[in-house]
């Protein structure tokens, strides 16, 4: 089974980042010259990933402008003898096929909500991708966390996966706590606990 699609939701607000994405949306807050959402963007591409679907807020429209074509762009930067700093962005929108869905305020809000609102792009899929837009992998050795993942689920023979990280204790509280059983060299999740108390 191969997996060609993915959902990144990114329709949150971003409010423990406040100010700064009261009018940039978190998951385009830059790492070096790269917002943080194309690095997951490229991990997806690299894992095999043809078609991203990402969910975002009706009122944000800053990831669809970064993965849309820029003619406007271009034709200032011919203008201005600046051509070639075109080459950096020319080829964004048509690195993987993208498709929008937003999700309205009247939405309700949590996890889920994103694979229900792109439920018609995944229907006939036998496994898809879901990662939040504002993960950041980075694996000191250069390997791709998407690819690691989709290996580890291919070959546990499970109907889905989820990748969890350790927490100082006094943070539990911001994430949640996974159960899990280990068989095999895999560790297969018995239990999801959401906790809604800060410390």
């Amino acid at each position: 089974m191969k997996i060609k699609k993915a959902i990144i939701s990114a329709a949150g607000f971003g409010t423990r980042f406040l100010p700064i994405t009261k009018t940039i949306q978190k998951e385009m807050l830059p790492i070096l010259s790269k917002p943080i959402i194309d690095y997951l963007v490229d991990d997806c591409i690299n894992a095999g990933i043809e078609e991203i679907i990402f969910v975002v807020n009706e009122s944000d429209n800053q990831i669809q402008d970064y993965y849309s074509e820029d003619l406007y762009f271009k034709r200032y930067l011919e203008r201005m003898n600046k051509v070639d700093r075109y080459e950096l962005i020319e080829n964004i929108h048509s690195k993987a096929k993208f498709s929008f869905v937003f999700q309205k305020e009247e939405d309700p809000y949590g996890t889920a909500v994103p694979v229900y609102l792109a439920k018609d792009y995944i229907q006939n899929e036998e496994a898809f991708l879901v990662v939040m837009g504002d993960d950041f992998f980075y694996n000191a050795d250069g390997s791709n966390e998407i690819t690691k993942m989709i290996k580890v689920f291919e070959e546990s023979g499970s109907k889905g996966l989820v990748s969890c990280i350790t927490v100082p204790k006094e943070l539990v509280g911001k994430y949640g706590v996974a159960e899990f059983r280990e068989e095999d060299g895999y560790k297969y999740l018995t239990n999801q606990i959401e906790l809604q108390f800060s410390f």
